[in-house]
């Protein structure tokens, strides 16, 4: 997905308290997108869970937890962003 034509998530302006002229005011931070929202919602409930075959538990080193997690987060992230724009 194209990062730049996502909606953004939690923008704001942080106006810093300070009497230095070189200072800009406001400073502008533009969040993140509404992928990287839903990912990191979707990443938290998925770490809760044990990785489970049938009955049972598979062993995974961390690097293939972080990986499996991290594809599974975007790739239902963007099942969501999906189903976002058919209900609209």
């Amino acid at each position: 997905m194209s990062e730049n034509l996502e909606p953004l998530v939690h923008p704001y302006e942080e106006w810093l308290d300070t009497l230095d002229p070189y200072t800009l005011n406001p400073i502008r931070h533009k969040g993140m997108t509404l992928r990287d929202y839903f990912a990191a919602k979707v990443m938290a409930a998925l770490i809760c869970e044990t990785l489970i075959e049938g009955n049972k538990r598979i062993e995974l080193s961390f690097d293939d937890v972080v990986k499996k997690t991290a594809n599974a987060s975007y790739d239902i992230a963007d099942a969501m962003i999906k189903a976002r724009e058919v209900a609209q």
